[in-house]
């Protein structure tokens, strides 16, 4: 519960900041809707230990080196987006999980669907470079068998995280996520998921974050370019 009061506590922060932001003057470029597809490798950390050990990668993280994420996202209007997304991972023996020593390989399956808001929006743009806030419910299975029926957990969870697309042209990019997956429900537990990935924008006019902004629209390779004054 306190990766929850701290999630919160920096949404409403940077909420704060944005509408203070907006008050000293409105971003001034046109907004049209698009897609993104994105395919990436995800990483869970169900350790238990909340906040305590971010980076103890090797004992607590269960990572997946294949493609193991896949998610659809739709502007909306005006920042707002919403996607759906899917994830597979497996907990290996010898993992904390829940304080414990995972004992059996266990399969994790996750599909959630997540509203977003561009923070460029509130912020101003800033090139290549969308960072965002998300939230939103999805629902995860995790057990010892590929049969979701025999799993030990089927559980629905609340997510909150942040994240940015970095793009490397006006179609092609990476992205980067962190979510904490909150339960109410009795028995279940709190954890952690990352992921990166490679994305794709379509539909639309030629344009970059869906964004037209004139003389103010590129890539981080034309960013790069005119840094270096080529």
């Amino acid at each position: 519960m306190n990766y929850l009061k701290l999630a919160l506590a920096a949404l409403l922060c940077i909420v704060g900041m944005g509408h203070a932001q907006a008050q000293r003057g409105k971003v001034n470029y046109e907004v049209r809707k698009f897609w993104i597809a994105g395919l990436g490798i995800n990483g869970v950390d169900d350790s238990g230990t909340e906040l305590r050990e971010p980076l103890r990668i090797g004992n607590n993280w269960n990572i997946m080196p294949i493609p193991s994420k896949l998610f659809i996202e739709r502007h909306i209007y005006k920042g707002f987006s919403v996607q759906l997304n899917g994830s597979y991972n497996k907990y290996k023996a010898g993992k904390q999980v829940n304080l414990e020593v995972n004992k059996a390989t266990q399969l994790f399956y996750a599909i959630d669907g997540t509203a977003k808001f561009d923070l460029n929006y509130l912020f101003g743009p800033t090139k290549w470079f969308d960072p965002y806030i998300g939230g939103g419910y999805g629902f995860t299975s995790l057990g010892p068998k590929k049969d979701f029926s025999a799993h030990k957990q089927n559980i629905w969870y609340n997510h909150l995280g942040l994240g940015a697309n970095m793009w490397i042209t006006n179609r092609v990019g990476v992205n980067l996520e962190s979510m904490g997956k909150f339960s109410f429900s009795g028995g279940a537990t709190s954890y952690k998921q990352h992921s990166i990935s490679v994305i794709y924008k379509f539909g639309g006019s030629k344009m970059y974050g869906g964004r037209f902004r004139n003389s103010q629209t590129e890539s981080a390779v034309d960013h790069l370019n005119r840094i270096m004054g080529k």
